[in-house]
């Protein structure tokens, strides 16, 4: 299939379309994955208390204080005593205002957000059964129409507890969506284009994240509002990739619908100028004609059963599959960690949150030129070195008083 790429439509029309739709759908990705952000942000809020004499008969309320993100500890025992109650700025401005997230609570729209990833994890699995039995299309679809309906959900939250539920459902929509687009790039276009055209959803993602800060800004009286503006973009976006998304050509030939395959390489081909030689797609499945009965038709359980244990067939691949692994779950700990706990930049979580964001955009772009010209494997393990030594600083610098230093730190973290 990929000397067929190479040679009649490397990187076409069609390609390219499928490219630049599966990034533009990487924006509402990113919308999910920052939206908490500034849903479960602290509440902004003060107290009021009732002063007591040293009998314990009530005076007159104390005066108002300042307003606070991080109460003290004596103001939550009152608050839980009922001897003083909060007194929010504005109770729809976040999720935790209005369900009341504070003191002993506060750690509940964390474990929101833990819940998110949770459903990311489920759909890494949900994502590979799916795209595997029932084709790439079919899965990017289902992981569009998961988040739509968490979106919906998170809208119409009436408790803290169908908040957390509705972002684990979006974490795997989100999940399925981000690795089968992955994975149908990848099978779209020919090997010299694939670093290409997976890199720009990334960039695409970055840019996403970073302007959600000021859409997040805009809406920042009402948290329902924000997300709100997310469902209906991802709406469009789901329908768009039903409409224009076209089957990975490796699907295809690897079920044995080798009439469809050709239909589509000759559309793509035709767009381009060329004609693809008939019997050129059929002439693939030749190899296959030795499994006796079963022909060019592969069944779909045995290829799925094929592909997930491919990783672990030799000791090779053994290896390499669990050095990827460690991989990723290294820089997603400290990627999120980062990316969800913005305190270190010292300035308001709109402006944190946009810098932390746009910072990945210059390693992005570099990685696009490094990936072609340097290696996969050069640039990953030099990507790891910076990102050691920049945690290192970031770990050095945040031991400063000096709030500009930490984000600093922080932020060249995010570039390596």
């Amino acid at each position: 299939m990929d000397n067929i790429l190479r040679e009649y439509c490397p990187f076409g029309y069609y390609q390219k379309r499928l490219t630049l739709l599966l990034s533009v759908a990487a924006i509402a990705t990113a919308r999910q994955v920052g939206m908490l952000v500034f849903v479960a942000a602290p509440a902004s809020y003060h107290w009021d208390c009732v002063a007591t004499n040293t009998h314990g008969a009530n005076l007159l309320p104390t005066s108002r204080g300042i307003n606070v993100t991080s109460p003290a500890t004596g103001s939550c025992q009152q608050f839980e005593i009922g001897k003083c109650s909060p007194i929010y700025d504005n109770r729809l401005a976040t999720a935790t205002a209005e369900f009341g997230l504070i003191c002993n609570k506060a750690t509940e729209s964390r474990f929101a957000q833990s819940l998110f990833f949770v459903g990311m994890l489920v759909g890494s699995w949900v994502a590979g059964y799916l795209s595997d039995g029932y084709g790439r299309r079919a899965a990017v679809l289902v992981g569009f129409l998961l988040s739509l309906a968490a979106s919906v959900a998170t809208t119409l939250a009436t408790s803290f507890w169908m908040l957390a539920v509705s972002r684990c459902l979006a974490g795997l929509g989100t999940m399925c969506y981000a690795v089968t687009a992955h994975v149908l790039l990848s099978e779209s276009v020919a090997p010299s284009y694939r670093a290409l055209s997976n890199t720009l959803p990334n960039l695409v993602f970055s840019i996403g994240l970073s302007s959600l800060a000021p859409i997040a800004y805009v809406f920042s009286d009402n948290w329902r509002n924000l997300v709100t503006f997310v469902t209906v973009e991802m709406a469009l976006l789901a329908l768009s990739s039903w409409m224009w998304t076209s089957e990975s050509p490796c699907w295809l030939l690897s079920n044995g619908k080798l009439e469809q395959l050709e239909a589509m390489i000759s559309r793509w081909t035709q767009k381009e100028g060329k004609n693809l030689p008939t019997g050129l797609v059929a002439s693939l499945s030749v190899s296959s004609d030795n499994q006796g009965e079963q022909g060019p038709q592969l069944k779909t359980s045995r290829a799925s059963e094929q592909i997930s244990l491919s990783p672990f067939l030799s000791r090779r691949l053994r290896f390499f599959s669990f050095s990827m692994m460690w991989t990723w779950f290294s820089l997603c700990v400290m990627y999120y960690g980062l990316s969800f706990h913005m305190k270190g930049l010292g300035s308001n979580k709109y402006v944190s949150f946009f810098l932390l964001s746009v910072a990945e955009l210059p390693a992005l772009i570099l990685v696009i030129w490094a990936l072609k010209r340097v290696g996969r494997k050069p640039c990953i393990f030099w990507c790891l070195v910076l990102t050691t030594v920049f945690c290192s600083m970031s770990a050095v610098i945040a031991s400063q008083s000096s709030a500009t230093n930490k984000g600093t730190g922080n932020t060249c973290t995010c570039m390596s």
